[in-house]
């Protein structure tokens, strides 16, 4: 997963937005792992919303069960913070998927 693209501005006001950037190399990382390094990243940089995107290197769109989890937890965790998650992309050599376009943030 990454990067993590961190909004520290509300987005309401898309012209001043500034955007945090981290890559984080998450292959082998638990969900619970993953979770705390987003969450502490957000916290640093006082974000009010964030945008999470991670690639699929097969080249495949295809949503597996961890994304969908990853997905959910992510959202309960920004949920309790107050932080907005406005997108979890994914992208792939054929195109990408966004959880936003396709109404299941």
């Amino acid at each position: 997963m990454g990067p993590i693209n961190l909004l520290e501005t509300p987005f309401q006001n898309l012209n001043s937005i500034e955007k945090q950037s981290f890559y984080e190399t998450t292959r082998y990382w638990s969900t619970a792992k993953l979770m705390s390094c987003i969450l502490k990243h957000a916290l640093h940089w006082n974000a009010t919303a964030i945008i999470v995107t991670h690639n699929h290197p097969s080249g495949y769109l295809v949503l597996s069960q961890n994304d969908k989890r990853v997905r959910r937890k992510l959202s309960a965790a920004v949920d309790s913070l107050d932080i907005n998650l406005l997108d979890h992309l994914i992208v792939a050599r054929s195109g990408y998927f966004s959880f936003s376009d396709q109404g299941l943030l």
